[in-house]
């Protein structure tokens, strides 16, 4: 007698990692090139800066 729990067996499981893996890897690239897209869009703003005064200086207890 054999009880299913789910309809999937190991070996479609085991199939379906490479896919699952390219969609990983697709998506890691996308993360990137976004990141250098921004970061480039970001270097290319001007840099704004003041000459200030420091009022108070905070200090880290502990």
């Amino acid at each position: 007698m054999t009880i299913r729990v789910s309809r999937y067996n190991m070996d479609d499981l085991i199939a379906l990692f490479p896919v699952l893996f390219g969609i990983l890897i697709a998506m890691a690239i996308l993360a990137w090139v976004a990141v250098y897209f921004v970061k480039r869009m970001d270097n290319n703003k001007p840099l704004i800066t003041r000459r200030v005064k420091i009022l108070e200086k905070i200090y880290s207890l502990g």
